[in-house]
């Protein structure tokens, strides 16, 4: 280093005398300073370093920004860059750091790229595991029969200080002893030390450690955050309601403690049954066979996201940009009340060559978090923001494609990332309330409006109603989900929530054609066959004509209505459930 500043002085004196204007030695001068500078900036570095590795790193740097070309600021950023990179050397795991690791790491589920899947695990291990997850169901299940258990064990004197006392102590013991058990098979597992020790660094930003770490199927809380939502004006919606703080308090407060342990005990879970943790726990392993599945044949990245809310977020992505032209073109799937992208829509668009992302909602898989409204649009906004700036996306460029009550987060995405190319609704409802009320008894129906209005509420029609792209409903003909009314075909058909979904958007988009007439006009083109529909949209109008409806003939206006709904809208012959044909999966244009 001594000889490098040798040089450097002696060629500076060099030049000084080669030059005879005074502009030259002005010049000189001023560059001597700067590379006096930066012998000090190169000191300054070389002095941080005491240990043999930190120290050839130091030195390295030092010989890169030695060049008297460089500028301090260029220099500075260096030494910055070179500070970050010695400080992770020295982030060792201390036995302390491994011990936490072992006790509070997540379970390991499988590897995924390896041939041999199975993750080894001891008896100590596995033990220990067992009994947390026994404990884990049987809090799942009291805390839904909490009120009955409450009930019992009041009418039976059980509420005492020394019966809860003993309850505590029996759950402290028996969590220790699990723990404890876990904690010990993971000492003598080599496997899952290696795991650990991986984990640990991936979260010190080490891009081989977050390489590898993708090698591992495990739990997701404890996994390095991928992308971290960007808190953004947006805007909400909410469906009017005839619900206010009523004048009678003893009222109002039972009404809000019924409803809310109606909501938390089997409400939710009525409304979004793929958060059940036994539902989970039963479908774990066909969940982790299915993501192995879509890594190794798809070649699926999984990334881990967090939004506003603080939950983490689930995504699988499959990046065929490079395999055709409908590589270009991002579909965002959304799930609905028990999908998984697993198990869900995912391959209708993978058949077809799109790229394609995938996620799953609040408390569904590996996604943390309850499955509310709140969180649920904050899941997709932060998959959004994900597509747009970390995987290049443009917002054009992205299809939204939703399926059952996916088609809430889907229209507010729609609504909020209003120059997406498409929006794609199958067998999707105009609001969860009608659905609801008529599976519920009748004299539970203001209770149940309550509930909905206040915890459940989807306004999907008026989410809609904002966004003014290209869309496509399709409306399954055998559907048994969302209809309100048993009884003939037709009667089931004639009560499908798709229909509403349909008047919504016309109303919303051509309010000057829509009137009573109009409802009536659509209500005879959804009852009609397709052999029907073909002799009634002949002879469609030209676009122009929509600036001009006044001045159109009731029969005219009867033919726009009709194509207008074969425009917007396509049967399935289908149940609910039943995979989309391929055919159907085309991307809308506008009108």
């Amino acid at each position: 280093m001594k000889n490098l500043r040798k040089k450097n002085e002696e060629k500076n004196l060099d030049e000084t005398d080669e030059d005879d204007s005074e502009s030259s030695s002005v010049s000189e001068r001023s560059k001597q300073n700067t590379n006096e500078e930066n012998r000090e900036i190169v000191q300054t570095v070389g002095n941080s370093g005491t240990q043999d590795a930190k120290s050839e790193m130091v030195c390295t740097e030092m010989e890169k920004i030695s060049d008297p070309n460089l500028s301090v600021e260029d220099i500075l950023e260096n030494r910055v860059k070179c500070e970050k990179e010695v400080s992770i050397i020295d982030l060792k795991m201390t036995p302390t750091d491994i011990l936490l690791n072992l006790i509070k790491g997540p379970k390991v589920y499988a590897y995924i790229r390896r041939h041999d899947t199975v993750f080894p695990s001891n008896s100590l291990e596995y033990v220990g595991e067992t009994m947390l997850t026994v404990m884990s169901g049987c809090r799942t299940v009291c805390s839904v029969i909490s009120p009955f258990l409450l009930l019992i064990a009041y009418n039976r004197s059980l509420l005492s200080g020394t019966n809860f006392i003993m309850l505590v102590k029996f759950t402290v013991t028996y969590y220790v002893i699990a723990i404890s058990m876990r904690t010990a098979g993971r000492i003598f597992n080599p496997e899952y030390r290696r795991f650990a020790e991986t984990l640990f660094e991936a979260h010190l930003n080490d891009r081989n450690a977050k390489a590898l770490l993708r090698e591992y199927d495990y739990e997701l809380f404890a996994a390095p955050i991928d992308f971290q939502a960007r808190r953004q004006s947006q805007k909400y919606f909410k469906t009017p309601s005839r619900f206010t703080n009523a004048r009678n308090m003893l009222y109002t407060t039972l009404r809000d403690c019924l409803s809310y342990n109606i909501v938390y005990t089997f409400a939710r879970v009525l409304v979004y049954p793929g958060s059940a943790a036994l539902l989970n726990r039963l479908i774990q392993s066909f969940l982790i066979e299915n993501r192995q599945k879509l890594v190794m044949e798809k070649g699926a990245i999984r990334g881990v996201l967090m939004t506003c809310e603080g939950n983490q977020v689930d995504t699988m992505f499959v990046d065929r940009r490079e395999q055709g032209e409908n590589g270009g073109i991002l579909v965002i799937t959304c799930e609905g009340n028990a999908g998984f992208y697993e198990t869900g829509i995912m391959p209708t668009p993978l058949a077809l060559n799109y790229s394609v992302l995938g996620w799953n909602q609040p408390g569904f898989g590996e996604s943390s978090g309850l499955p509310t409204p709140k969180q649920t649009v904050a899941s997709i906004d932060v998959v959004i923001q994900y597509a747009i700036h970390k995987l290049g996306f443009a917002e054009n460029q992205i299809v939204i494609y939703a399926w059952s009550i996916g088609g809430f987060p889907a229209t507010w995405a729609a609504a909020n990332y209003s120059n997406i190319r498409a929006l794609i609704l199958d067998a999707t409802f105009d609001d969860l309330l009608p659905l609801a009320e008529a599976k519920m008894p009748k004299s539970w129906a203001p209770l149940v409006e309550f509930i909905i209005r206040t915890y459940f509420d989807m306004p999907i029609a008026l989410q809609l109603a904002s966004y003014r792209g290209p869309v496509t409903l399709i409306r399954r003909i055998h559907d048994e989900m969302i209809i309100t009314t048993e009884g003939t075909n037709e009667e089931r058909l004639a009560s499908n929530r798709a229909n509403n979904l349909l008047k919504s958007l016309l109303r919303a988009r051509h309010p000057n054609l829509m009137n009573d007439d109009a409802e009536l006009a659509v209500d005879i083109w959804l009852s009609a066959t397709p052999l029907e529909r073909i002799s009634m949209v002949d002879g469609c109008p030209s676009t122009s004509t929509m600036d001009n409806i006044e001045n159109l003939t009731k029969q005219n206006r009867n033919i726009l209505i009709y194509c207008l709904c074969s425009k917007y809208l396509i049967d399935f012959d289908s149940s609910h459930n039943t995979p989309l044909d391929l055919s159907l999966f085309t991307i809308p244009s506008s009108l």
